[in-house]
């Protein structure tokens, strides 16, 4: 029992644990993993501001008319006029936006216009690149530099080209805006320093277009072709990586945050909560540990005295006397096996009388049964004008009567030469009716006519034969043979009852030799009526467990029996 309460404590002190873990630990690891998901997705939106900023400046200049009309005339007239023109045009439409450095347009046969705005080397370098010459030879109708930096005068600048195809007529131009992205560059690296270890702009093939400071193990993690599109977290084994969606140049920017970043303003609070909880736990285990012991040893004492009793000892009392609930259980205990013991015996003295009167319950059913179609008959004769018949009959049935009377109400056996003189009587009102066409045979040596079998057994299995298996369906007419066999062996009486009729039908013998489906199937008011009774009745006096009915076909229907011999 001390085990018991050792586990007890134990199982105690693990839930105590993972609780706390689940409720307490999970949480924090909720609120920080929540809280860096926010960052991260403030940083693409400032992303998202800046791009959607260089989505408007390309369509505010492709869409001004007057440069349309200017590019459209240089080509009918080339020459200087024009192309200053239209330089001059460029500077005006960026003049406002403080971070559109220059604007350049690349046209049809070589011609370039640009914005008077100075261009550095490394812009230059944009004209030349393979996301510039992608979009020049029209692969794709929008496109982005990396961002790139340039240092002057101990300035350092962060820049990003974008790149646009659009068509004047026929005649195809690539327009690439320089952009100012030192505000954007420099927010982003202030997120990422105050609540990640670094971050990193890419496209969805990998392709890096900005990064700063630690980014783990994106490299890796893009060798198992993971993509980003469609989530905003992942827990990978080296840290956390959070994701936020730029739309419009389908970009990710994905932070890292290894774990004693994520957790260690946290890690000490949990460790000292969670010892103090352990502690607290493990000292209540100790102190509980007497009062336990005194609470389970009785209960433990009663549960041994209850196993007896379902081992079959009725005579097992409990002696736990004390005046608490567990005396009071005892008590009450002791009373029920009192009780248990005197419903028995009552049980035990009823349950055979009561079976008896079930039994005979049921042969009363077939009585009324047969006494229904013997007054069908008597009908029949009265109709037909024949006293003489319908007084032989009624005699017959009177036998038959008195032959039931004549056995006490509580017997459920009855001779077989007496079941015998009850079908020769049903006999004779049945050849009656008849005229002697049907054939009964009775093969049972005299030395078990005083044997005692089920009561009213024998009759309702040769009526069964009769209506239902020597009969014509088309035109009523009755012809045939039926047998009555018995033989007796050392265990038991064999009872074959058989006739040479049409047999049962394969479905019927399906339900008839299945007792779970028999009586609900079969068991309806004037059909077969006999053969569920029979059923019935054999089960309630050799148990439901012996299966000692079996009904086939063998060039007639047979029901044959085996009755243990008591």
């Amino acid at each position: 029992m001390i085990k018991r309460i050792l586990l007890v404590g134990i199982i105690c002190l693990g839930l105590t644990v993972l609780l706390y873990y689940q409720f307490y630990w999970n949480n924090l690891k909720h609120t920080a993993v929540n809280n860096s998901i926010s960052t991260n997705l403030e940083i693409a939106n400032q992303i998202n501001a800046n791009i959607e900023n260089l989505t408007d400046t390309s369509q505010y200049i492709v869409n001004s008319a007057d440069l349309m009309n200017k590019l459209s005339m240089y080509y009918r007239e080339p020459g200087d006029y024009y192309s200053n023109d239209i330089n001059l045009m460029l500077s005006g439409l960026i003049s406002s936006m403080h971070n559109i450095r220059a604007v350049y347009i690349d046209g049809p046969d070589d011609m370039q216009f640009h914005s008077l705005d100075s261009l550095w080397p490394e812009d230059i370098e944009q004209l030349s690149s393979d996301n510039y010459q992608e979009v020049h030879d029209q692969k794709h109708t929008v496109g982005y530099s990396p961002i790139y930096s340039v240092i002057t005068n101990a300035t350092t600048y962060y820049l990003l080209t974008y790149y646009y195809n659009f068509n004047i007529g026929s005649r195809n131009f690539t327009m690439t805006i320089f952009f100012n992205a030192t505000s954007m560059v420099s927010s982003i690296c202030n997120l990422t320093a105050t609540s990640f270890d670094g971050c990193v702009l890419s496209n969805y093939q990998q392709d890096v277009f900005f990064q700063t400071g630690d980014v783990g193990s994106q490299e890796e993690i893009a060798k198992e072709n993971y993509t980003y599109k469609d989530v905003n977290y992942l827990e990978y084994k080296d840290g956390y990586y959070f994701s936020g969606n730029i739309a419009t140049p389908k970009w990710n920017i994905v932070s890292y945050m290894n774990r004693s970043t994520l957790f260690g303003t946290f890690l000490e609070q949990f460790i000292i909560s969670l010892v103090l909880c352990v502690l607290m736990t493990v000292f209540l285990i100790i102190a509980l540990i007497p009062v336990l012991y005194c609470i389970i040893q009785p209960v433990n004492d009663l549960n041994l005295t209850m196993q007896e009793v379902v081992k079959g000892n009725l005579n097992c009392y409990s002696s736990i006397q004390t005046d608490d609930e567990i005396g009071d259980l005892s008590n009450v205990y002791n009373k029920m096996i009192d009780s248990l013991n005197r419903h028995i015996e009552t049980i035990l003295r009823y349950q055979e009388k009561e079976q008896k009167m079930i039994y005979n319950l049921l042969i009363a059913q077939i009585d009324t049964h047969f006494i229904y179609n013997t007054m069908s008959i008597i009908n029949s004769f009265a109709r037909q004008g024949k006293t003489q018949e319908i007084i032989t009959a009624n005699s017959a049935l009177i036998k038959i009567m008195q032959n039931c009377l004549r056995v006490k109400t509580i017997d459920v056996t009855d001779t077989v030469e007496q079941e015998m003189d009850v079908v020769k009587q049903y006999w004779i009102i049945e050849n009656m009716r008849y005229e002697n066409e049907v054939e009964l045979l009775w093969d049972i040596p005299k030395t078990l006519y005083k044997e005692n079998i089920p009561k009213n057994l024998i009759q309702p299995i040769v009526e069964n034969c009769l209506f239902h298996g020597l009969v014509d369906e088309e035109t009523g007419v009755m012809m045939g043979t039926i047998t009555v066999l018995m033989r007796k062996t050392d265990n038991y009486l064999q009872l074959r009852i058989s006739d040479n009729g049409c047999g049962f039908p394969s479905e019927l013998l399906l339900f008839l030799n299945n007792p779970g489906e028999f009586t609900e199937k079969l068991n309806e008011r004037g059909k077969h009526i006999g053969l569920a009774n029979i059923r019935q009745r054999l089960s309630y006096i050799y148990g439901k467990d012996q299966n000692v009915i079996s009904i086939y076909n063998d060039h007639g229907a047979v029901v044959e029996m085996h009755l243990p011999i008591a």
